[in-house]
């Protein structure tokens, strides 16, 4: 049978199964699989992973599962699990000017019953490619804990809105947990970079006099900075991005 007519075959099997029961998703995805010997709890796993759509949830097991012979990984998938907990990028609501190095930072929790097997990396799916590491490794974190996963970027060189989508994979490639989305504004006045190269630096000056005390007095710049990130955008001085940078750099 030439993979057309299964393809096609397979949607019009799922085009008559219409159903919100998930033990009757379950069924019917072992179903549609036919020969394939997959547990319920993996069956749950793919379907899971597709919010619960029939449809996705085979081409997931197709796309991942089926070429990884996920009946062999040694780690229980159906108990992998990872959430955002939230987006702490130093610097998350200001744009980046283009063609500039950041970093994305995002607090996530292992939500799952088991370990993050070795070798587990946030990895790229689709959008912008703003990184040139396409997998992240990230640490085998147990169930219940939590780690900040970072990302380092370069903003596109033309103005605008740009977003990516990553998600975390366990070695064999199959993905599992939250969908993690980047999404960052691109203006030749933006202060990303401004940001986190301030909350990098040392406080105080770089060579203080003998009893100077950086935590008493500011530095002129540091001062600066602060008022201008304080300020409403729409109130700052027209190119102080700009003259902020010239004096930080």
């Amino acid at each position: 049978m030439e993979t057309d007519d299964i393809d096609n075959m397979l949607i019009r099997q799922l085009s008559c199964l219409g159903t919100s029961d998930k033990d009757v998703l379950v069924k019917q995805f072992q179903s549609i699989l036919g020969d394939v010997s997959l547990s319920p709890e993996l069956c749950a796993f793919f379907l899971d992973m597709s919010n619960w759509n029939l449809q996705d949830a085979v081409g997931a097991y197709y796309d991942h599962g089926h070429a990884n012979n996920v009946n062999e990984i040694g780690v229980d998938l159906p108990l992998l699990n990872m959430q955002l907990v939230r987006d702490v990028t130093i610097g998350e609501g200001e744009s980046v000017p283009p063609k500039t190095r950041f970093v994305k930072s995002w607090r996530v929790k292992n939500t799952g019953g088991v370990h993050w097997p070795q070798g587990t990396a946030l990895c790229f799916v689709d959008g912008t490619p703003l990184s040139c590491e396409r997998r992240v490794p990230v640490a085998c974190l147990g169930p219940g804990g939590e780690a900040e996963l970072n990302v380092e970027m370069i903003s596109p060189s033309t103005p605008g809105i740009y977003q990516s989508r990553w998600q975390l994979n366990t070695p064999q490639s199959v993905p599992f947990g939250e969908p993690i989305w980047c999404i960052i504004a691109v203006d030749s006045d933006g202060i990303l970079d401004i940001t986190q190269q301030l909350a990098s630096a040392p406080l105080g000056r770089a060579n203080s006099p003998s009893g100077y005390n950086p935590f008493l007095t500011s530095s002129p710049i540091h001062a600066m900075a602060d008022d201008f990130m304080d300020m409403n955008v729409n109130d700052r001085p027209q190119n102080s991005a700009s003259l902020l940078r010239k004096h930080l750099l």
